[in-house]
């Protein structure tokens, strides 16, 4: 009896994992949802250690099915400038509601406007899906701006991405910290930057300021 109650237990597991592998197309937070909801089935048949599951639905929190590994970070090239300038219009019409590309003549030309900076582009299959860029704030300090990751893609780690390679080029070009700021009210924004470790300077002229160390910690 001992076996067939382990047999069937181990059955119920495997179910909720196999179930959990054929939805590729939720969302994150669809994905959480549906995930919580049957570990907590299996967890009123199972023993499982509390700390190994908030484990388990971090990790499902912070990743999404698909092959993240698939995701590349390269410099700008003229051939972006249609997916990024398109991924970026989508994303400001999104967070504001209207698009004024009077406000926003950078990404128009984005080669010429980020000459002296770095632009970074998230590729997958060749497509547009994430943007990064940084400018010269003070000869010790540069500016990240137009941090960008595509509305379905978002929760995946591309934003992380983004920014492992923008602190790689700022630290090769000798910059000792990174800055940047973002909406006050953003709550998300803001706190994925303190996740990743920007350090608050403040809150005025309604955004939240930042910055990054780049030094090597002693």
């Amino acid at each position: 009896r001992e076996k067939r109650e382990k047999a069937r237990k181990k059955c119920t597991l495997q179910t909720t994992l196999e179930e959990r592998a054929k939805l590729p197309n939720l969302k994150p937070q669809e994905l959480l949802s549906f995930t919580k909801e049957r570990l907590g089935e299996v967890k009123r048949q199972v023993p499982v250690p509390l700390n190994s599951y908030r484990a388990g639905i971090l990790e499902i929190e912070n990743q999404n099915p698909r092959e993240s590994m698939s995701v590349t970070i390269q410099p700008f090239r003229m051939e972006f400038q249609e997916g990024a300038q398109t991924l970026i219009e989508a994303y400001l019409s999104e967070r504001w509601g209207y698009l004024d590309t009077s406000l926003n003549p950078d990404i128009r030309d984005i080669a010429e406007a980020y000459r002296e900076g770095y632009f970074a582009v998230a590729l997958h299959e060749g497509g547009v899906i994430g943007t990064g860029a940084i400018l010269q704030e003070t000869t010790e300090a540069a500016r990240v701006v137009r941090m960008t990751v595509a509305n379905e893609r978002r929760g995946e780690g591309i934003g992380r991405k983004i920014l492992d390679a923008l602190c790689e080029e700022a630290r090769r070009r000798g910059y000792r910290s990174l800055v940047l700021e973002t909406t006050e009210t953003w709550d998300s924004a803001i706190a994925f930057y303190i996740r990743y470790g920007f350090r608050v300077l403040g809150r005025w002229g309604g955004d939240c300021h930042f910055e990054l160390d780049l030094l090597p910690k002693e």
